[in-house]
């Protein structure tokens, strides 16, 4: 299929709104814990298999068209902003986070106890701690999620769509920056329909509200300036990146599984060279954000 023909965009444009109907249809189901699981499935399977329709007609363009672009980051704001009125029912995670941003907006350190202390128990509800799973056990979110929950939790107190709009944000501007990533290794920008497009990032985020979402950009980014060096090694770029992955890690922790990947050892001559700055700053970062809430 040729890069300059209307197809493809005439073949996004059926694939968005094909799409749109599924996680509609999704939306109006409802509920999905166990017993609606049944439904689940087939609605799934049905918008991964469009899904691979367009992320095999995007892999075959080979000139970038700005409708093409346009045209991929509208209908991925419609698919999140589909999904998210509903109520997280495949995950119970997001009853945790409001419930840690409660915990803070009391002064308390959501380290300290347990959801199921004594100490807690005036700050119990049918809502959000009735829903909560592992009551027994202490928060595992690392110190920059928790401070997002508090921040959300102040803004909207006890609010799900607050928690929910912000994740969704967060994936939607990390598609966008990932365009001008794409575009600097000679790749169309329109390959970030493979991430904005993908029915399980778009359930997991819009519907689920993991907090994984937040530090995709951040992961984006990183690489981003990696990109930018070309092969000219400078020291605050990897110190830059390492606070970058050190804020991603505060998020969740698996992020640093990355920083071997972008952390440069050789110049632009291709010598080895011990660079210290990118792992440095990283290990500085991640401290002083455990530092923050090391106080009972």
């Amino acid at each position: 299929m040729s890069p300059r023909s209307p197809q493809p965009f005439a073949v996004f444009t059926l694939c968005g709104v094909l799409l749109c109907g599924i996680f509609g249809i999704m939306l109006a189901h409802g509920d999905y814990r166990p017993s609606g699981m049944i439904a689940f499935f087939p609605a799934f399977y049905a918008a991964f298999a469009i899904y691979l329709v367009a992320v095999w007609l995007v892999l075959r363009v080979r000139r970038s068209e700005c409708r093409n672009q346009v045209l991929i980051v509208g209908f991925a704001v419609i698919f999140n902003l589909i999904l998210l009125p509903s109520v997280p029912t495949l995950s119970d995670d997001m009853y945790r986070y409001v419930w840690d941003g409660r915990v803070q907006a009391q002064g308390i350190n959501p380290y300290r106890y347990a959801s199921d202390a004594p100490e807690l128990a005036v700050l119990r509800d049918d809502a959000i701690w009735d829903q909560m799973n592992r009551k027994s056990a202490h928060t595992i979110y690392p110190p920059l999620a928790q401070a997002i929950f508090a921040v959300l939790w102040r803004i909207a107190p006890d609010s799900i769509m607050i928690f929910k709009t912000f994740f969704v944000g967060c994936v939607l501007l990390a598609g966008i920056m990932l365009m001008p990533v794409l575009r600097a290794f000679g790749r169309p920008p329109e390959l970030a329909l493979v991430f904005l497009w993908s029915p399980l990032l778009i359930v997991e985020i819009a519907h689920s509200a993991h907090v994984d979402a937040v530090y995709l950009p951040l992961l984006v980014a990183a690489f981003w300036l990696r990109v930018r060096q070309r092969g000219v090694v400078r020291p605050w770029t990897d110190a830059a990146i390492g606070v970058l992955l050190g804020l991603a890690t505060l998020v969740k922790l698996y992020p640093v599984i990355v920083a071997a990947a972008l952390w440069s050892v050789r110049d632009e001559r291709g010598r080895r060279r011990l660079r210290l700055a990118l792992p440095l700053a990283l290990i500085v970062t991640i401290g002083l954000g455990y530092a923050v809430y090391a106080a009972p």
